[in-house]
């Protein structure tokens, strides 16, 4: 944690073992490959490469502003912006791999193509001909039916898949996730019959199994769990008193995710607007020490004010949060005991 603050660490194998850093990176790669992964499944080559580009030219963008950042900020905040860099440096990779193997298979796939025989060119063209058949025959198909579901939410006939995307869409915020849980009930329920995307990537349709009844069960109870959640946390506080920083330490305590994407959402729920800020002030309080170390500068009412935030949040906690919170608060209260402030 010290050896972040006194450099500029611009390699991930610079930091200590203990540092935090390594679990922002790796929290900010896991919905990064998320994200990916869905897109990939969802979209064309040329869509792909171009998004993968424009990836590459943003983590380089956001490299360099954080560079110029620490050029005019000296170390206050350095180990915020070498969390920063460094999970963009871990995303530009990604990136680059990615974009490497997708023009590594066009090229073999051009290779294989100039290569190939009169007669393997003639079967390509009639194996095109079969999916263009199959693309009109499941049209039909299609049109027999009197409610479809897409691919958003069929992209797969498989629980596990659905729970995948389903974790995706609960990172953004509880309203985003009960309407994507509440449309989803809908088509599931609704549908007479449902669609399963083949190897070909053509959609065929298929009868209700017991899979999908699997599915709408765990939508149920998805929507039962959130709503009695909700429940409980305004039988304890009013989101709308909540303060910036005490959103935050919720956050952090809990183990929830924060970030620029669903800053906003997050803020909006609590009746504020600024999701920056809530991200700048989970950012803020992720280091142990900003949530138990001593004030700066440690005044008798600085360390009265750090000790009433952390109070006032514990009894918003989870048991398990709760427990951690009060630990640090005895630490807190304990440094300020034996200050000489």
């Amino acid at each position: 944690m010290e050896k972040c603050k006194e450099k500029f660490i611009t390699d991930i194998n610079e930091l200590c073992e203990t540092c935090f850093i390594h679990k922002k990176i790796d929290d900010v790669r896991l919905n990064m490959i998320r994200k990916y992964e869905l897109i990939e499944q969802n979209n064309s080559k040329d869509f792909i490469e171009n998004y993968l580009k424009e990836k590459i030219q943003t983590a380089n963008k956001k490299i360099e502003n954080v560079c110029d950042a620490e050029n005019k900020g000296g170390s206050l905040y350095r180990e915020n912006r070498v969390s920063l860099l460094l999970s963009w440096k871990d995303c530009l990779k990604y990136y680059n791999e990615q974009l490497t193997i997708l023009k590594n298979e066009e090229q073999n796939h051009s290779i294989l193509l100039s290569h190939a025989s009169l007669g393997a060119k003639y079967n390509a063209e009639k194996l095109e001909q079969g999916k263009e058949q199959d693309k009109e025959r499941e049209t039909k198909q299609k049109n027999d039916y009197d409610l479809l579901i897409d691919r958003n939410y069929n992209y797969r006939h498989d629980l596990k898949d659905f729970q995948k995307k389903a974790q995706i869409e609960k990172l953004q915020g509880l309203t985003n996730y009960l309407k994507f849980l509440s449309d989803a009930e809908e088509k599931y329920v609704n549908a007479k019959h449902f669609y399963t995307v083949w190897g070909d990537g053509t959609l065929r349709p298929i009868g209700k199994s017991e899979i999908y009844g699997a599915i709408v069960n765990f939508i149920k109870t998805e929507i039962d769990k959130e709503l009695q959640n909700a429940q409980e946390n305004k039988s304890v506080t009013n989101k709308s008193e909540l303060s910036i920083s005490q959103i935050a330490l919720i956050y952090c305590y809990e183990g929830k995710i924060i970030t620029r994407e669903n800053g906003n959402e997050i803020a909006k729920d609590y009746g504020h607007n600024s999701g920056e800020k809530l991200f700048q002030k989970i950012t803020f309080f992720s280091s142990a020490q900003n949530r138990k170390g001593k004030p700066s500068p440690s005044t008798p009412k600085k360390f009265q004010n750090k000790i009433a935030l952390l109070e006032s949040v514990i009894e918003k906690l989870s048991n398990e949060a709760k427990s951690r919170a009060t630990d640090e608060l005895n630490t807190l209260k304990s440094l300020f005991k034996n200050s000489d402030s």
